[in-house]
C-alpha cells in the first residue's frame, strides 16, 4: 500500500491484509483489493453468514422422514434422518463470523476466524474514530 501524502496508518491486521489510515481502509485478499474511503463508510457489520439452504434441507429431510415413516417404509425413513444430520452439520460448519465494512458502493467483508472479540471492538472504534476525526465531528 503506498500512502499519500499526509497518510499515516493507524492499525493493520496481523497478516497485512487490512489496513486502516487516516483516510481509508484497504482490504487485499488474494489478488483482490477494496478501498473505502473514511468519508464514505456508511457502516459497519459484525454478523454471522451462513448458508441456510442446508438448514432448511435438514427440515425437508425430517419432515419427509416423518411422513414415510407413518407409511412404513422405515429404512427410507433412516436414510433421510442421516441426511437431515449430515445437511444440519453442514449448515453449522458453514457459520463464519464476519465483519462488513459498507460505502454506499462497495464493501469489504472479512471472516473474524481466530479474531478475538476485544480486536473485532477494537478495529471498530478505531474505524469510526478516523472516521469522526477525517469528517471532524
Amino acid at each position: 500500500m503506498e500512502l499519500w501524502d499526509n497518510e499515516n496508518i493507524i492499525t493493520r491486521s496481523d497478516t497485512n491484509d487490512l489496513v486502516l489510515t487516516n483516510h481509508r481502509i484497504q482490504y487485499k485478499y488474494k489478488r483482490n483489493y477494496t478501498s473505502i474511503m473514511l468519508d464514505q463508510v456508511s457502516g459497519i457489520d459484525v454478523r454471522y453468514a451462513s448458508k441456510s439452504i442446508f438448514l432448511l434441507l435438514a427440515l425437508l429431510f425430517l419432515a419427509g422422514s416423518a411422513i414415510i415413516f407413518n407409511s412404513f417404509y422405515s429404512d427410507y425413513s433412516l436414510i433421510l434422518i442421516v441426511a437431515a444430520i449430515i445437511s444440519a452439520i453442514v449448515y453449522f460448519n458453514s457459520r463464519k463470523h464476519i465483519v462488513e465494512v459498507s460505502s454506499a458502493s462497495t464493501k469489504i467483508t472479512f471472516y473474524t476466524q481466530g479474531i478475538s472479540t476485544e480486536r473485532i471492538q477494537e478495529l471498530i472504534n478505531q474505524i469510526e474514530k478516523a472516521r469522526g476525526k477525517l469528517l471532524k465531528l
